[in-house]
């Protein structure tokens, strides 16, 4: 199991009758999937078993994952949502080229359903959503500081480039930071720009995040970005109440 893929991943056993229920989560990836494993009766044998299947599931994902990622890597995809069930498994891809995903005529997308029926074994069936604005999507923006320090762009042009772009398209603020041997320099260090308010210890507050890592002469660059678009504010209109007369006595 990648620990840099999952930070995160709980199971939870519990007796439903006569089946487990296994839960995985990913802080990541933003995933819950839920997986119903058969059996006879409740010994620890078969909880062992529940998790043996948890571990194939995740390491199935992480393979899927990286396989449309090197497929897809011109088509600026920001998030793989997998959703499983018995002998289906559908995955929705949100990018920001869904030309790019669907390739001429679908010939690109039948062929990726080709590839991950023959990896899974299952029945494959995949959503495209498109980004309406990738400009203010954390990961994208991560990814196009990193792709422009790969090109050996100056870290600050890129990043103040972004940061302004973000702005002019509608964000209440962001934040974008790089560390690592910055413009090749001897000692590494961190770099980062805010824009605007990024609440990070508000609840409420809508906050997308993306890091990624740029490959450079120099070593490898971490970029993350944090980037705010407002807040979910509680609503105001108390509950209507209508009220009847009494009942007139005969």
């Amino acid at each position: 199991i990648s620990v840099a893929l999952y930070n995160f991943f709980q199971v939870r056993l519990g007796e439903l009758g006569t089946r487990y229920r296994a839960a995985v989560y990913s802080d990541n990836e933003a995933t819950h999937r839920v997986v119903d494993v058969s059996v006879d009766e409740l010994t620890e044998e078969r909880a062992w078993e529940a998790c043996a299947l948890v571990n194939q599931v995740i390491s199935e994902d992480r393979a899927i994952r990286e396989l449309l990622k090197s497929k897809l890597s011109g088509a600026a995809v920001t998030k793989i949502l997998i959703e499983r069930a018995t002998q289906r498994v559908r995955i929705k891809i949100l990018t920001a080229r869904p030309g790019v995903v669907i390739g001429r005529r679908g010939a690109e997308i039948d062929k990726i359903k080709e590839d991950l029926a023959r990896m899974t074994g299952k029945e494959v069936y995949v959503d495209i959503q498109e980004i309406r604005k990738p400009e203010i999507d954390a990961q994208l923006v991560a990814e196009n500081v990193a792709q422009q320090l790969e090109r050996r762009i100056a870290f600050r042009r890129a990043m103040k480039r972004a940061v302004q772009m973000a702005m002019d398209f509608g964000a209440e603020g962001i934040r974008i930071r790089c560390a690592g041997r910055l413009n090749g320099g001897e000692i590494a260090r961190t770099e980062q720009y805010l824009e605007g308010r990024v609440p990070l210890h508000t609840l409420r507050a809508n906050i997308d995040y993306g890091f990624t890592a740029a490959k450079t002469k120099a070593g490898i660059l971490g970029i993350k970005c944090w980037v705010c678009t407002g807040e979910d504010k509680p609503s105001n209109r108390a509950d209507e109440v209508i009220e009847t007369g009494a009942a007139e006595s005969k």
